[in-house]
């Protein structure tokens, strides 16, 4: 008997873009967010979801004692980890962390969102 077709998943609400803080021995402050992509170095583009925050993600985040603004849902990349940065409509993210929803996809939570440069104001 054949098993029914599943459909493939959708991420429609926009590209992010990930990037890699530089691993030239400069030290960067945690908590700070660059506000320019100079010297950050380009990992991958991923399309995404946007997802409701659970009660769970927000008792988990505040446990790790991080601020979590945004989470996605994106198919799976084996480069992304939770160090790595994000840029998404002209903001820069810190990528909290990454929970891989089997092999497939995985949910990035993101805090922060300081802007590149002012790009977020002049293409608005």
């Amino acid at each position: 008997m054949l098993k029914p077709r599943r459909h493939l998943p959708t991420y429609p609400d926009g590209v992010m873009e990930v990037y890699r803080k530089p691993s030239n021995g400069r030290a960067f402050d945690a908590g700070a967010l660059p506000e320019t992509l100079e010297g950050l170095e380009p990992v991958c583009t991923l399309c995404y979801s946007v997802e409701a925050m659970r009660e769970r993600d927000i008792e988990f985040a505040r446990q790790l004692g991080v601020e979590e603004t945004l989470k996605l849902r994106c198919p799976s990349c084996e480069f992304v980890c939770s160090k790595m940065l994000a840029v998404i409509e002209g903001r820069i993210y810190n990528s909290t962390r990454i929970d891989p929803s089997g092999k497939r996809e995985l949910f990035a939570y993101l805090g922060g969102g300081v802007s590149v440069g002012g790009a977020a104001e002049r293409g608005r």
